[in-house]
């Protein structure tokens, strides 16, 4: 295996807060979702043989966590985040419909810490975990 040398992505419009996160759900497209220095989830995305400009999604999303992105599927991606509700939050995209809007999740009795790591186990299941504020998974 050869490594290609480093590639700067850049950052979008006024930085980003936190480390970015990828999924890739098919051998021809990468996501980059960072959660930008406006508290806004941003994406910069990998398609047809080239990297995209990074892009705002523009729908209403505060992001109190970085984005913890995953893939159902070549037609199915989706992202999940901590509010500043305190709640886990995920959009998801689709090939046929494109992105939803935010879905609210809620959040354990107790709330939580951090923000929320998942596990797309087939095309048809995704797991949500968070560390509850009593420490217990």
């Amino acid at each position: 295996m050869t490594w290609s040398g480093w590639f700067n992505h850049g950052a979008p419009t006024g930085g980003f807060a936190g480390a970015p996160s990828i999924v890739s759900r098919n051998n021809t497209v990468c996501n980059i979702y960072v959660r930008g220095a406006d508290n806004a989830l941003w994406q910069k995305a990998f398609w047809n043989g080239a990297w995209h400009d990074w892009g705002r999604h523009n729908d209403g999303g505060v992001l109190a966590s970085e984005p913890a992105p995953g893939s159902m599927g070549d037609n199915h991606e989706h992202v999940f985040v901590r509010g500043t509700d305190g709640n886990v939050w995920s959009k998801a995209w689709t090939g046929s419909g494109g992105w939803s809007g935010w879905f609210n999740h809620g959040a354990p009795a107790g709330g939580f810490t951090g923000g929320p790591s998942i596990v797309s186990r087939n095309n048809t299941v995704c797991n949500i975990y968070v560390r509850g504020a009593d420490n217990a998974l």
